[in-house]
């Protein structure tokens, strides 16, 4: 019974918590470079720019919003207290009830009652476990759903490049991140091989999606589309790699000087290699942290 009542409660207390923890997530604003792990993250930066008086007295990284209240946290300390200690105190209250009933017990009796009790604690917590198991069970068969959906969605189809030929065909395609998700509305449109496009739009409009459609990143819900040849992605955050500049720009291909010297120069990345201290040999930090943004979003672009 003991057992019983303090699962009970032990499982009130945790759906108290985890509601409260949602609502929580749902009500706080979000913070920046306010984290631990952000400060972790960033300790390179910080070391680099010689900025370790600015952080030396910050102690708070944003943990007394998310702290559960005092009563939550005492009521899951008594029930860790009090499931630990569930064994000895049902085997006292037997023991207990035994020699109010009996008047005296042999040690045999008292080493089976105690294993009794054991066998008989250690059978209700795997039992309490089981809602736990099957959600876990449940959740998994969902993820291998959603993979085998992936596997089966239809995306734009992609052909190999052709002269005089349009980039890009749509016709009236409809994607989709999935059902109740994202969608963009009926798309119909051609874009000829060599022609300079730009999407506009406000904010949340759907622009990077689009994009990741025409990689063949979003799901085609309806429509035909094609997109014939290579694609080169260059995303809003620039990928830069701990190497030199040159290995930036290569990316393991083999270097060509005369495409190279191109590349460079049409990316406007020319008086950038001047002013590093030993040109495209110049070994990039991680991130990209002695670079500005301009340089990196021109580095990838290079790419």
């Amino acid at each position: 019974m003991v057992a019983l009542v303090n699962l009970g409660l032990s499982h009130v207390v945790k759906s108290v918590s985890q509601n409260h923890r949602k609502k929580m997530l749902q009500e706080t604003q979000p913070k920046f470079n306010n984290s631990f792990g952000n400060l972790v993250d960033k300790m390179r930066a910080i070391k680099f720019h010689a900025w370790e008086s600015l952080f030396l007295h910050k102690r708070s990284f944003g943990t007394e919003d998310s702290a559960l209240p005092l009563y939550v946290r005492t009521l899951t300390s008594i029930t860790d207290i009090v499931g630990s200690a569930v064994p000895q105190i049902a085997a006292a209250f037997m023991l207990v009830s035994f020699i109010d009933n009996a008047g005296q017990m042999k040690y045999v009796d008292v080493v089976i009652m105690l294993k009794s009790v054991e066998s008989l604690i250690s059978f209700i917590r795997t039992f309490s476990a089981l809602p736990s198991i099957l959600q876990n069970v449940k959740n998994t068969e969902q993820k291998f759903m959603d993979i085998l959906d992936k596997h089966k969605a239809s995306y734009i189809e992609r052909t190999a490049a052709k002269e005089s030929a349009d980039a890009v065909v749509m016709s009236e395609c409809v994607f989709s991140w999935g059902a109740d998700k994202f969608a963009l509305a009926p798309i119909t449109m051609t874009v000829k091989a060599g022609e300079f496009v730009s999407i506009i739009g406000k904010v949340g409009s759907g622009k990077s999606s689009f994009l990741s459609a025409i990689c063949g990143e979003m799901p085609l819900s309806s429509g035909t589309g094609v997109v014939a040849g290579s694609i080169g992605y260059v995303s809003q955050k620039p990928w830069i790699m701990n190497a030199t500049f040159r290995e930036n720009v290569l990316l393991g291909n083999e270097y060509n000087e005369k495409l190279y010297n191109k590349v460079i120069e049409a990316c406007a990345l020319v008086e950038d290699i001047k002013q590093l201290p030993t040109g495209d040999m110049t070994e990039i930090g991680h991130k990209g942290i002695n670079i500005s943004g301009g340089q990196k979003a021109r580095l990838a672009l290079a790419r």
